[in-house]
């Protein structure tokens, strides 16, 4: 994982003034959504759409920036691998009961 001043370094220059932007809606604690270029060390452009979520702890200080999206991906991805170890804790359990009789 890069550093973010190497993040910095790797937004396409034409891009990087889209960085104020982002600093500003977190320091107003909004939401952003930002569409850059970003040029990867073998030198290949790739397009970066990024949405972001400012979170603060209690005396407000920033402590990160979240992707609301992502959060909300890994939570069904969660649920969707709860719910199927519950259908195949069931199809033993039947199994496990046929036998049985």
């Amino acid at each position: 994982m890069p550093s973010f001043q190497e993040m910095v370094q790797r937004i396409h220059p034409e891009d990087r003034d889209r960085l104020a932007e982002i600093q500003r809606k977190q320091t107003a604690r909004e939401d952003s959504r930002a569409h850059f270029r970003a040029v990867l060390p073998d030198v290949r452009t790739k397009y970066v759409h990024g949405v972001g979520h400012p979170v603060f702890n209690a005396s407000g200080t920033s402590l990160n920036y979240v992707d609301p999206d992502g959060r909300d991906r890994t939570q069904a991805a969660a649920r969707a691998r709860e719910i199927a170890q519950v259908q195949a804790d069931l199809s033993h359990l039947s199994r496990v009961t046929t036998m049985g009789d």
